[in-house]
Order: structure tokens, then C-alpha cells, then sequence
């Protein structure tokens, strides 16, 4: 699975944007009084001003895939920008041996917790100097749902997607995808690795590379996926 696109909201959106493109680095592709959109790879990610009567500050998790030989180089990267790295038992490079990739994580200004994970089944190895230019694409999305396997089965019958790796299950903590794309199904109320920050129920929109155009919503959820052509 490709994701295409990713599109989130927040009260925070000049923050944001300072923090991608001015710190970061990130190509912003457009953007208007309400929203702006990020170049990350063969990806876009867009912020957009939180819907009207909305009091909370969304905070999601998603991750970019980055180059598979270079986590020690973003690391490095991300500390010449003073962005605090998030640990894990003492590591702020965390290892997943089911997945045969390396991790690691940060806050931006809206407390998303945003994850670069370099997946050694991947042939995107580049000896280029890191920055946000080498990132390869959106690569993970968080979708907290009240009843996991009503919508792992959702996705499963909607989407065509099976679980990803044998860490997966339809309790707690559901992948469901590729090494390219993933959703991270999991149930509400769970705290979202390496922070004690609980998960929420936002705002989505997903877009994803497929040969049939279609929109597709969820029961009990405000997650919309697009289906489109690259």
C-alpha cells in the first residue's frame, strides 16, 4: 500500500508550518489561510485549521520511511536542529526485529508524535547527505478505534489489506498494509510507543494509491480513505 497523501488538523497551524519548513526544511508544495501542504517524498502531508466547534488540539502519530541505511545520519540530522529525540528504555533508536527495521521518534509543536523508520526490506539505500529531502514517503498513520476487529475487518473486506508481521493482532494492536504503507489500527485508550501520550480519535484523511477510484468511510470513526490513481 502507497500512501499518497496525508491529511491532518490542528489549532497549531503557523506553529507547524515554522517548524516544517523552517527547521525541518520541508518543500511546501501550497497553501492558503486554512491549510498548507508538505512535500515528503512521493507523499504530501497537509495540516489543516481544526474544524469549526472543535475545542481539542488533534494529536496524531504517523511516521515517514526513510532511507534504510541512514537512521544513524537522521538522528545526527534531527540533533543539529535541537529536536529532543524520544527514548525507549534509555535508546532513542529503537530496534524491531519482526518488522527488520530501526525507529526513531519526536514531537512537533501540535504533540504529533512523528516517527522516521528505516526498513531494511526496502531497496531505497541512498548515499545522499540526509534532510527532509531524503525522506521516501508517508509511511504510517495511527487510527484509534473503539471496536478493533470491526475495523480491521472493514479495511480487510473495503481495502483488500491483511495484517502486517506477526506482532499484529485484532486486540490491541492491528498494522495493516506493506513495508510502503501501513495503517496502525489500534484500540483507544492505549498510549502510542515511545511516550505516555494517549491516542485520540481525529480527523483523517487518507489518500492511497489503487487502480479504482472510491472514498470510503468507517463506522464510529471520522476516517475517510481515498482510493486514486498515482
Amino acid at each position: 500500500m502507497k500512501i499518497t497523501k496525508l491529511q491532518l488538523y490542528t489549532n497549531q497551524l503557523q506553529d507547524l508550518k515554522v517548524f516544517y519548513v523552517m527547521v525541518l526544511g520541508f518543500e511546501l508544495q501550497n497553501e492558503n489561510e486554512t491549510a498548507f501542504t508538505l512535500k515528503a517524498g512521493n507523499s504530501l502531508l497537509e495540516f489543516r485549521w481544526n474544524p469549526p466547534g472543535e475545542n481539542t488540539n488533534p494529536s496524531y502519530h504517523f511516521a515517514f520511511n526513510i532511507p534504510e541505511n541512514q537512521i544513524e545520519e537522521a538522528r545526527r540530522w534531527l540533533y543539529t536542529r535541537s529536536i529532543p529525540l524520544l527514548k525507549h528504555e534509555g535508546d532513542d533508536i529503537l530496534d524491531f526485529p519482526h518488522w527488520n527495521a530501526n525507529a526513531l521518534y519526536f514531537l512537533d509543536p501540535s504533540n504529533n508524535i512523528v516517527e522516521f523508520i528505516a526498513r531494511h526490506d526496502l531497496n531505497n539505500t541512498s548515499e545522499a547527505s540526509f534532510s527532509a529531502q531524503s525522506i521516501c514517503s508517508v509511511s504510517e498513520i495511527g487510527l484509534p478505534v473503539p471496536n478493533l476487529p470491526g475495523m480491521h475487518q472493514q479495511v480487510k473486506e473495503k481495502l483488500g489489506l491483511s495484517i502486517y508481521s506477526k506482532v499484529g493482532n485484532t486486540t490491541n494492536f492491528c498494522p495493516m498494509g506493506t513495508p510502503d504503507g501501513l495503517f496502525i489500527i489500534v484500540r483507544t485508550n492505549r498510549t502510542w510507543l515511545p511516550t505516555e501520550l494517549p491516542n485520540g480519535v481525529y480527523p483523517t484523511v487518507v489518500t492511497i494509491e489503487g487502480e479504482t477510484p472510491d472514498e470510503l468511510t468507517f463506522d464510529e470513526v471520522p476516517y475517510i480513505v481515498r482510493v486514486a490513481h498515482s
